[in-house]
């Protein structure tokens, strides 16, 4: 007993919405159901399908909609950027479900992975979303940015993930903050999947985006 209680006192994470509201001093506005692990890294929000989970999703998406407010269309589409301290806080599960709900409420969406230790968004959408790219590091100034994007089963959803050209975490982040002012102008949402904050830096070239 005497561990448990220590290991909870060393415990930093938030487990609970009052503990997020008290850290971060505003009100949560809304909460994803918990899941079991098997149930995780699914794209939940599906047309027909209407449950807390997949709700909770599209609410987000509602309110990420209020905060960017009305589109411009001169500076292109807006992008989110999914964030979280460490592996396994659910920023895959919700960036992949934001996207889908943008998606499903019209939008042309693209998902863009960022996780190059962790890249799991491709297999999340299914195995038609991780066919090799046939492109070189050093080819990507002279690709067109259509040709980096690969189709989902889910319309209106695109995915870029440069994951499978050969290079390190880190070129493989800047060559896709390369990209994002070519996909601002294909898209009508964009939303990025990082790596956790606490184990890297590379969430830092996309926080300006």
């Amino acid at each position: 007993m005497g561990i448990a209680l220590l290991l909870g006192q060393l415990d930093r994470r938030l487990r609970t919405r009052e503990q997020a509201e008290s850290v971060m001093d505003m009100r949560a506005r809304v909460t994803i159901p918990k899941v079991r692990d098997l149930d995780r890294d699914q794209v939940v929000v599906t047309t027909g399908r209407h449950d807390p989970l997949s709700d909770s999703y599209r609410t987000v998406r509602n309110l990420v909609g209020f905060v960017h407010g009305p589109g411009d269309p001169a500076k292109g589409a807006p992008i989110t950027l999914v964030v979280s301290p460490g592996p396994g806080d659910g920023k895959t599960s919700l960036a992949v479900n934001l996207a889908a709900a943008m998606a499903e409420n019209g939008q042309r969406t693209i998902l863009v992975n960022t996780d190059f230790r962790r890249p799991r968004l491709a297999t999340t959408l299914g195995a038609e979303a991780i066919v090799p790219l046939p492109f070189m590091l050093e080819d990507l100034d002279e690709v067109d940015c259509k040709d980096l994007l690969h189709h989902t089963d889910h319309r209106n959803l695109l995915l870029m993930d440069l994951s499978t050209i050969n290079g390190s975490a880190g070129e493989l982040v800047r060559a896709t903050v390369e990209q994002l002012p070519h996909l601002v102008q294909l898209a009508d949402a964009i939303v990025i999947d990082s790596s956790p904050v606490g184990a890297t830096a590379e969430v830092l070239e996309l926080v300006p985006h």
